[in-house]
């Protein structure tokens, strides 16, 4: 993972070296510290504001500079925890925080595949025949990946220690495209006239 650590400022004693949003939104977190501290930011997540809850982190780096996380509903996020024994602090509590679109099938339009660095990118293609209600080619790849890319219904997220790609296809449009598509001439049946 990244080997700086973000401190999370709103609980003490708890640090973050991987996390990933979209846009601002949380996707993934990965925290670390004690058991109770882990206990009391989960806690304090499913709370309301006005109970000391929170729906944001401000994540500080040793410089300074600080990157708020907004977490607008906890309970569309898993959680997977462990513990490590260490020489220099004890036992120390390791959690994953993840949106549920991560665990889901990938036939349900809308999903999220994780990877760490450019290298260790998925395989996309395969992603997106599983994503898509619709049976799709392999000499189709090039076009609908291009226009996918275009609608936004791919979308590559950078994020620190972690990396994803989204998956968020409109069925409609992705029918419409089609047939248009194979109707034109632009996508055919036969492998050689593509």
């Amino acid at each position: 993972m990244n080997p700086i650590l973000y401190k999370i400022q709103n609980i003490s004693d708890l640090y973050v070296d991987a996390f990933l949003t979209d846009q601002i939104k949380l996707i993934f977190l990965s925290v670390w510290g004690r058991d109770t501290t882990l206990q009391e930011l989960m806690a304090r997540l499913s709370l309301p504001r006005s109970e000391q809850g929170l729906d944001e982190l401000q994540l500080g780096l040793p410089g300074g500079s600080a990157t708020t996380i907004h977490i607008p509903n906890i309970d569309q996020f898993d959680k997977v925890t462990g513990r490590t024994q260490t020489t220099l602090f004890g036992e120390m509590a390791h959690c994953f925080l993840f949106d549920k679109r991560l665990t889901q099938s990938a036939y349900c339009n809308q999903t999220l595949l994780l990877y760490q660095s450019e290298q260790q990118c998925p395989d996309i293609w395969a992603t997106t025949k599983a994503v898509s209600h619709l049976p799709l080619r392999d000499h189709w790849k090039n076009i609908v990946m291009t226009h996918a890319v275009q609608q936004q219904w791919i979308q590559y997220l950078q994020g620190v220690g972690i990396n994803a790609v989204k998956f968020d296809f409109d069925p409609e449009q992705l029918e419409i495209f089609i047939q248009d598509s194979v109707q034109n001439g632009i996508l055919t049946l036969n492998i050689s006239s593509n």
